[in-house]
């Protein structure tokens, strides 16, 4: 029994040797993959300068806004841009561009 439990343990011991780490990935590496400590960090996304809320309309069932000198309600897409009118309150018209959420509020006009 002594001699069973010495071989065992030997076997062991030199399969360990051969044993991966458990903090190393068990996934395959892709060629050309940075490693994460020297990826960039993501580039901070911007509505355009250009984008310019003139006047919101909300006090119907079906709130509008100018931008750019077009009309546009909730869900429509936006001219010249990859962007869609995702809500439109009081001053403020709620646009979706490039995944995420940005809040414009219509420029006033100062007195004559």
């Amino acid at each position: 029994m002594k001699i069973l439990v010495f071989i065992l343990m030997s076997i062991s011991i030199i399969f360990s040797g051969w044993a991966k780490s458990p903090f190393e990935s068990v996934l395959p590496e892709e060629e050309g993959e940075e490693p994460i400590q020297q990826r960039r960090p993501q580039e901070r996304i911007l509505l355009p300068d250009w984008v310019n809320v003139e006047a919101v309309f909300w006090g119907s069932d079906s709130p509008q806004t100018i931008i750019n000198g077009e009309v546009y309600y909730v869900g429509d897409k936006v001219k010249d841009l990859n962007a869609t009118i995702f809500k439109i309150k009081e001053n403020i018209v709620y646009i979706s561009y490039s995944g995420k959420i940005f809040k414009k509020e219509a420029k006033k006009r100062e007195a004559r």
